[in-house]
């Protein structure tokens, strides 16, 4: 299976709306086409870059940014 690492550069809108459909479709990606994306690190303009080099939490980090809160508060990453 390919792992491909990515960066979300832009955690707005349409960040937000990449970061909820890879998570949606981390199955499909995984059977049909045999791809693992692990998103590694994100980045916005309020709060900055973070960083895990095995991957971070998604689904944790729209939580974040839904509850008002910055994305470096995920636990366990480089800020």
């Amino acid at each position: 299976m390919r792992r491909p690492r990515i960066w979300l550069v832009g955690f707005g809108t349409v960040g937000q709306w990449v970061a909820e459909a890879l998570e949606a479709q981390r199955r499909r990606l995984a059977d049909r086409y045999g791809v693992g994306v692990t998103v590694v690190g994100l980045g916005n303009a309020r709060d900055g870059f973070i960083y895990r080099a095995d991957g971070l939490d998604p689904r944790a980090a729209l939580d974040l940014v839904r509850a008002g809160r910055s994305i470096a508060d995920q636990a366990g990453v480089r800020h």
